[in-house]
């Protein structure tokens, strides 16, 4: 998804992103998935394996369902229209 966002960002924003990280997630795999994302967007790769990611890789619900994709294009339009102005 990280790299997903960064395509985006490319694309529509001239490359900036804001990352956040609100709480709430699993304490055994968040810093796996965090790093992740760091990796991601600073092109750097550790040495760290995620020991969950045969796990999660085959997890259910990964796809952008059909009612997800209407606010995302509605997202999409909005960034589109104001993207000249950036």
């Amino acid at each position: 998804m990280a790299r997903q966002v960064l395509d985006i960002a490319d694309e529509l924003g001239h490359g900036r992103v804001l990352a956040l990280h609100e709480g709430g997630y699993n304490a055994y795999t968040v810093p796996f998935m965090a790093l992740a994302v760091i990796e991601e967007m600073t092109g750097i790769a550790s040495p760290v394996e995620d020991p969950f990611l045969p796990i999660l890789a085959n997890a259910y619900g990964q796809a952008i369902k059909p009612h997800q994709r209407e606010p995302i294009d509605a997202a999409r339009t909005l960034l589109d229209r104001f993207s000249p102005r950036w």
